[in-house]
């Protein structure tokens, strides 16, 4: 967790994540699932670096070729009330964002305490109303999940990177966490708890608090290599596909331009819950995992896996990659993605937007 902190600071620090002066560039770090609202496809992203703040808006009208900025969400006077109060050294930098739902504005967050204290951190809820692309978000009013430093010291989660999804029956779930100090099965990795679909909140009687003994919360994967001595996973994502559920998780590490080595691994289950278990039969929380995407040509460090169907039955995987072409800049890439005995496969074919 104390590499993710420093690693944290960085990509909200370094000129590498910040736009400049470059027109041409569209900055999309840590990108949400792609939704289509009406005329326009939509896509948030983390803050940049510098004095920037509040989530990125990006969309693409119909008929275009290139993404546009919109307007910054939960900045200025829209930040969340809670925001400061229980991070008093948060500087509304907010991250990996997630856009759930094909027809209701609503936006689940990450945001960080910036107290230099490991696994402070808390994931919120927004919800939009008004004419694309230029939504207003107004914030819950208080955070979704917070983890502390109790929770780092026991072995729990870190509430950030927020995927949220509908199962096959209507229940809603809440998957997120990221890197521990400790190796597998240790701190850290990516956790799970249910929401009630009526408020996208932990339930009023279940205990929103993590702790050892709160069987709310499921830890569903670990990292699975030796390449690193923390618990690098996170990044989760899931999505469900032919009575299956599949979980994308990144290994590794982000943020760090050229020199990034995240990577993408997949397993599935019967049960949103878990557990999950990769192709050849590994269970995701031992480590296991098989792999979806790596760094290739100029696709360096892909990141935060997106999956959608189209209307033609077509399937869209979006991810960030560093740019080797473009000094290791973050860019939003989507791919043709198949299915091959129930498995997901990422093609080399960019995925072509219709009207």
């Amino acid at each position: 967790m104390r590499l993710l902190l420093v690693s944290l600071i960085y990509l909200f620090s370094t000129s590498c994540f910040f736009e400049g002066k470059d027109q041409n560039y569209i900055r999309i770090h840590d990108p949400t699932t792609i939704r289509k609202f009406g005329e326009y496809y939509m896509v948030y992203s983390t803050t940049g670096g510098g004095d920037d703040t509040g989530i990125k808006t990006r969309y693409l009208a119909l008929g275009s070729a290139r993404w546009e900025a919109g307007p910054d969400v939960l900045d200025g006077n829209y930040r969340p009330q809670w925001l400061k109060e229980l991070y008093p050294d948060n500087l509304e930098k907010f991250w990996a964002p997630d856009l759930p739902f094909t027809d209701q504005m609503v936006i689940y967050y990450s945001t960080w305490s910036f107290s230099g204290q490991d696994g402070v951190a808390s994931i919120g809820r927004a919800t939009g109303t008004g004419e694309l692309p230029n939504i207003k978000w107004v914030d819950d009013g208080k955070p979704v999940v917070s983890t502390d430093k109790y929770t780092y010291d026991n072995g729990g989660p870190c509430a950030i990177d927020p995927a949220v999804f509908e199962d096959y029956e209507e229940r809603l779930w809440l998957c997120f966490g990221s890197h521990g100090l400790d190796g597998s099965p240790g701190y850290g990795g990516i956790w799970i708890v249910e929401l009630d679909p009526e408020t996208g909140h932990i339930f009023s009687d279940v205990d929103p608090v993590w702790s050892p003994d709160n069987l709310a919360y499921t830890h569903l994967a670990n990292y699975g290599d030796k390449k690193y001595t923390e618990n690098n996973i996170e990044a989760p994502f899931i999505y469900k596909h032919n009575k299956y559920y599949y979980l994308f998780v990144n290994w590794d590490r982000c943020c760090n331009g050229v020199d990034s080595d995240y990577r993408i691994l997949v397993g599935r289950s019967k049960f949103p819950a878990g557990p999950y278990f990769d192709k050849s039969g590994k269970n995701m929380f031992d480590g296991g995992g098989s792999l979806l995407l790596s760094s290739k040509g100029r696709f360096i460090g892909p990141g935060h896996a997106g999956l959608f169907k189209d209307q033609e039955g077509k399937f869209c995987f979006s991810f960030h990659y560093y740019d080797a072409e473009y000094k290791g800049k973050a860019k939003l890439a989507t791919r043709e993605l198949v299915w091959q005995d129930d498995w997901p496969i990422v093609t080399d074919n960019p995925y072509k937007f219709g009207n």
